[in-house]
């Protein structure tokens, strides 16, 4: 997961503005218990007021004390379409294949094209279209 994901995580959970255990924030974040001040510390970097709540020095738990002045975004892993790259290839040994407007061309070897053709039943493929 990425480092936003996690900080959105740990802002969900400590915005109620209640007490949230060490422990239980670990079990959130799915990390290991000396992680946790890693992310408290990027979730103060996004300029939340978090207070740590200690039992002698130990740290027990964490407190949000205003969540309505932190601006933090979910992170959306798939918001954004991934843009296709065709692979360089010499021409000998693979055909583009040209897509509808705007797609980009899609890279395919010999034997996959000459599959490709039986299953259509073509005899042979130019790789122009017709004027």
């Amino acid at each position: 997961m990425s480092n936003s994901t996690q900080t959105y995580k740990l802002f969900e959970v400590l915005k109620s503005g209640e007490p949230v255990s060490v422990t239980k924030i670990a079990e959130e974040l799915k990390v290991k218990i000396p992680s946790v001040p890693v992310y408290i510390h990027g979730l103060k970097k996004a300029k939340a007021e978090i207070t740590a709540i200690r039992e002698g020095r130990k740290v027990v738990s964490y407190q949000m004390v205003d969540s309505s002045q932190v601006n933090i975004s979910e992170h959306r892993k798939n918001s954004a379409a991934a843009i296709a790259k065709a692979k360089s290839v010499s021409k000998n040994s693979a055909t583009l294949i040209p897509l509808e407007d705007g797609a980009a061309p899609v890279s395919i070897g010999e034997r996959e094209m000459a599959d490709t053709l039986d299953s259509l039943g073509v005899e042979s493929f130019s790789g122009h279209s017709a004027d």
